[in-house]
């Protein structure tokens, strides 16, 4: 009798720690029980300094959610967020790693929302990245997010943001990257970015990046990765800028005008990777057999739209269309 009592307080002792156990490995949030307002997301392998982040849908963002806390987490808000971003202010600090706040307004009074949305993200100190791509937030939003202390990464592609929310963001300490891509960018707020110590990667594409402006992004110091695509007034002329950035390791060049000659001179870095102004098969076969020598290995990289159009331009064309 003894034995048993002995063996059930074990019992109940054990599933005690195991459910102690299993609570300390979640968390809960709490959201609106009256509508949903996105989903959370987990997040299978860390992606690094990205913005772009890929997870799998785990629960709707409605009422009582649980979620593992040794996962990273990602959060994309539907319309009801931007209706009710202060559902944010009853999640903890550390809710989340990530969320996509993209939000274009469909009726009128509804313009100001995605800066309004951003107002209450900075309540979720822990978040990693903010993606703010194809969504109607200004600089005024965008700016609010400064405050964050453990963001590492911000995208304003396809956004309504021209980087004037840069002179707040300069004070961010800890951002690592940042994106605009599909925006028109006032260069002259450019000259902020180089007051940020961490920053490894930029993406400026189609931005209308001036030679000025890139003068200025050459500042960096501790660039790896830099994207200037589709920026038509880079040509070689700027080569000896880009070379300043002694850290660099990647470089995007696509449908800029930099020459084979301007391609040549950096050599003076030590690229793993550089996207070509064209496809490489477009170039003389002595320029291209220059460039491989040049650049050996998997260096060289081109275009992938323009190499498909480049095939699909040497095909016959299609007999059934000629009537």
């Amino acid at each position: 009798m003894r034995k048993l009592r002995w063996m059930t307080l074990v019992g109940f002792v054990s599933a005690l720690l195991v459910g102690q156990l299993a609570e300390a490995r979640t968390k809960i949030l709490e959201f609106p029980r009256e509508y949903p307002v996105g989903f959370i997301c987990v997040v299978p392998t860390d992606p690094g300094v990205e913005c772009t982040i890929r997870g799998t849908r785990v629960a709707r963002a409605q009422g009582r959610v649980v979620v593992p806390t040794d996962k990273l987490l990602k959060f994309e808000p539907d319309h009801h967020f931007f209706e009710h971003p202060e559902c944010l202010l009853k999640l903890p600090p550390d809710a989340f790693d990530y969320i996509e706040l993209r939000f274009c307004s469909m009726a009128d009074g509804e313009e100001k929302m995605s800066d309004t949305a951003a107002g209450y993200v900075v309540n979720i100190t822990g978040i990693r990245a903010i993606s703010f791509d194809k969504s109607d937030t200004t600089d005024s939003g965008a700016a609010k997010v400064a405050v964050m202390p453990h963001l590492e990464g911000v995208s304003f592609s396809g956004s309504m943001v021209n980087g004037s929310c840069l002179s707040a963001l300069r004070h961010c300490r800890s951002l690592r990257f940042v994106r605009f891509g599909d925006n028109a960018v006032d260069n002259n707020y450019l000259r902020y970015l180089s007051e940020l110590p961490n920053l490894q990667r930029l993406t400026l594409h189609r931005v209308g990046l001036s030679k000025a402006g890139l003068t200025q992004v050459c500042k960096c110091a501790s660039l790896t990765n830099l994207d200037l695509g589709l920026n038509v007034d880079i040509d070689d002329t700027c080569i000896p800028v880009i070379c300043r950035l002694k850290k660099l390791r990647e470089i995007n060049l696509v449908d800029t005008k930099v020459s084979v000659k301007g391609l040549l001179a950096l050599t003076a870095l030590q690229c793993r990777r550089i996207e070509l102004p064209h496809p490489l098969a477009s170039y003389s076969l002595a320029d291209q057999e220059l460039l491989r020598k040049t650049f050996p290995g998997e260096i060289l990289g081109a275009p992938v739209k323009k190499q498909i159009q480049a095939i699909l331009d040497m095909m016959p064309p299609d007999p059934s269309k000629n009537h």
